[in-house]
Formats: structure tokens, sequence, C-alpha cells
């Protein structure tokens, strides 16, 4: 098993209140914790941001997802930003991101 540090890509066009903020919140949280590189991409006006706006280990990538889960161009500059941080997962949590 290969013990070395992750970079993971979240997405999420959540990020207002309810359970699935929270979700987020501790996972990201735990998991720059536990020493990996998390890159959040969100909401620049979600409360997602706001909580991470000041942490030392969570990188926030502002993101406007838009509303169709089909748009592509969306899914390229997905592409591009995981390409570019060398993202190891990429961990999205609904249809629309």
């Amino acid at each position: 098993m290969n013990d070395r540090p992750l970079t993971i890509l979240q997405m999420t066009h959540q990020g207002d209140f309810g359970g699935s903020t929270n979700s987020i919140t501790w996972l990201t949280g735990g998991l720059a914790e536990r020493g990996h590189s998390v890159h959040l991409c969100c909401r620049r006006e979600s409360l997602l941001f706001e909580r991470f706006s000041d942490h030392p280990s969570v990188q926030l990538i502002p993101f406007d997802f838009g509303r169709s889960p089909l748009a592509f161009g969306r899914s390229r500059r997905i592409a591009q930003i995981a390409g570019r941080i060398g993202a190891d997962i990429v961990n999205a949590h609904a249809s629309v991101d």
C-alpha cells in the first residue's frame, strides 16, 4: 500500500446550510488534517468557501458550476483544474459537480 499523501480535488456546487455542507466540511478538513493536499472547488458565495477561506491546508478554487449536468465546457474546466494540480482523486458530490 502506498502511504504517500494524495492530491484530492473536492467538487461541490452545494455549500449552503444543510447536511451535505457539514459532511463536505468534515471530510475536507479531515483529509487535510491527515496530510493530504486538498483542493476545494466551490462557489465563492457559499458557506463552504467562507469556512475554508482561512484554512492553512485547504486550497480554495472558486468555480461557477451553472445548472446543467451536461455542460461540456464545465467538464473541460474541471479536467484542466485536475490536471494542473495533479489530482489523484476527484470527488464530485452531486451530478452538477
